[in-house]
């Protein structure tokens, strides 16, 4: 489609997570992982070494972790170096315990501490909003205590894990129970403990674009702006500007293409790069756009189809979403050809 025009009618488109215990031997694969929902974790993880299982050849992904063994395994994932002969701290942490050296590199590495009591409890089991801290503090997470709040059950949660538990889940490193609990108390599993820590040492904390757009020299309120994979067409993030004419969005790293769209003005910036823990700065101009306006309708062409994303892409890419008539009005830069799509978000 060549859009020369400011207005363009179109009448309708037809779119058709290392487990080294005491005792424990390596295995390649273990007979009791076969269609256990970490399988594939845990045997990426035995493959390269990080974890073992016991001598019966069995890994007991379903086994409850202590609080020394997931120290142990922590260590290990994350490649945090023992600390030689200095002292632990711990009442219930001596020389001679198989976890003693670990639980030293963990507190030398400042991410665990003992109870008020001054002991560790290593042969307790580890409870999901303890992984939360450890995790939390290892990479170096805001808290985020709100977020927590909103599980079901947030109240249970301590206070002094209430930050960790909020900021692991933002980052999608743990997640909620289908009921939409947390279960702060609930022991963590071996599978559980895989695949919590791979996704940790696989995590990269999100960046982000910041910006403003304009027109005419002025803020731009209500403007919107979207986000694309650099050439890509699926929206991936969207946000409205402030009567300031502002915006940000948080993003995984990567490269980006943004547009903004304010009635009949468009304004485009392509190949916005992203790193980690970074925020990219953009500045969009909104300048007079062709506005094309059509109907939706099924591959018969009978019917209109409704709430339906409608993308018109070349380089940008520019969206609009079918009412309850099938109708769309979408702003896009004049003198380019596009390729249309419409596809529904909430299915293939």
């Amino acid at each position: 489609m060549r859009v020369k025009s400011r207005q363009t009618a179109v009448p309708f488109l037809v779119l058709c997570f290392v487990l080294a215990f005491a005792g424990a031997a390596f295995a390649a694969a273990f007979s009791d992982t076969g269609g256990h929902w970490a399988e594939s974790r845990i045997a990426e993880w035995a493959q390269k070494g990080l974890v073992q299982g016991y001598p019966d050849g069995t890994f007991r992904p379903d086994g409850e972790v202590t609080r020394a063994e997931f120290v142990a395994l922590t260590n290990r994932a994350f490649g945090v170096v023992k600390a030689g002969a200095a002292e632990a701290g711990f009442a219930d942490v001596k020389p001679g315990d198989w976890f003693y050296e670990d639980v030293m590199a963990a507190k030398a590495a400042g991410y665990i501490a003992g109870y008020p009591d001054g002991t560790f409890m290593p042969d307790r089991n580890i409870t999901r909003q303890e992984a939360a801290v450890i995790l939390a503090r290892l990479l170096g997470l805001q808290p985020d205590a709100g977020r927590a709040a909103g599980f079901a059950d947030g109240g249970a949660v301590g206070a002094w894990a209430a930050g960790s538990v909020g900021a692991v889940a933002k980052a999608g490193l743990m997640v909620g129970m289908p009921d939409g609990t947390f279960m702060p108390l609930k022991g963590t599993t071996r599978a559980e403990a895989v695949v919590l820590l791979d996704r940790a040492v696989a995590y990269r904390p999100a960046g982000a674009i910041e910006g403003s757009v304009t027109l005419n020299g002025s803020a731009a309120s209500g403007a919107s702006v979207r986000v694309f994979a650099a050439g890509g067409y699926e929206v991936l993030k969207e946000a409205v500007t402030g009567s300031d004419g502002k915006f940000k969005v948080e993003l995984p790293p990567g490269e980006y293409d943004v547009t903004a769209a304010a009635a009949a003005d468009v304004a485009f910036a392509g190949g916005v790069k992203v790193a980690s823990s970074r925020a990219t700065g953009v500045s969009l101009a909104l300048q007079p756009a062709a506005v094309i306006s059509g109907v939706l309708k099924d591959r018969d062409g009978s019917s209109a189809v409704k709430n339906t994303a409608v993308l018109f892409t070349a380089n940008p890419t520019f969206a609009a979403r079918t009412d309850g008539e099938g109708k769309f009005t979408v702003p896009v830069l004049p003198n380019r050809t596009y390729t249309v799509r419409a596809y529904d978000p909430g299915k293939k």
